[in-house]
């Protein structure tokens, strides 16, 4: 049977295509007087193990960890500016309000949460639903999501492990401009 829903999980990278879910996210939780938690998640990179090994040897660990903290925080700075990922997700929400034509960073929503990770996307929007009892996920799907059967790594993820149930909304044209 399907649960009333009480607690909604919005995930979003901020790009356009996230326009539309964003608006339903906001809809469904005022609808339902729902909470609303709105995740994003700062994505780390994978470096695989033979390459940590062989910069770990030539550099020693302490150099290379050294080395990856300040490539980390060069990133930060360079795609953030000297923001904190908390500020950039509430000014982020604001320019999603004011598109959504919503004057109130609320959203006029009781119960409204943001959240920043760090980590595998899919990971952190498991683990989100799961600490924060959510029973509803709402992701953004790019422009052509559905054609030749192919649909983004980070949705099947969630799809795939989720126990509670996913929606993906599509963009709409005017998310493109």
């Amino acid at each position: 049977m399907f649960k009333p829903i009480q607690s909604i999980l919005f995930a979003t990278d901020f790009s356009p295509s996230c326009q539309a879910a964003f608006e339903t996210s906001i809809s469904l939780a005022v609808q339902y007087r729902a909470s609303l938690f709105l995740l994003h998640v700062l994505e780390e990179k994978y470096v695989p193990p033979y390459v940590e090994r062989i910069m770990t040897d030539y550099l020693g660990q302490e150099e290379w960890e050294t080395m990856q903290k300040d490539q980390e925080q060069r990133a930060r700075e360079i795609l953030i500016g000297k923001m904190s990922p908390e500020k950039i997700t509430h000014t982020a929400l604001q320019q999603l309000c004011k598109k959504a034509g919503i004057n109130d960073i609320s959203c006029g929503i009781p119960n409204y949460y943001t959240l920043v990770d760090k980590g595998n996307v899919v990971s952190c929007i498991l683990s989100a639903v799961d600490e924060h009892g959510c029973n509803l996920v709402l992701l953004g799907a790019r422009e052509g999501f559905l054609e030749h059967n192919s649909l983004g790594s980070i949705v099947k993820g969630v799809m795939r492990h989720s126990r509670v149930p996913v929606m993906f909304v599509p963009p709409q044209p005017e998310d493109h401009d």
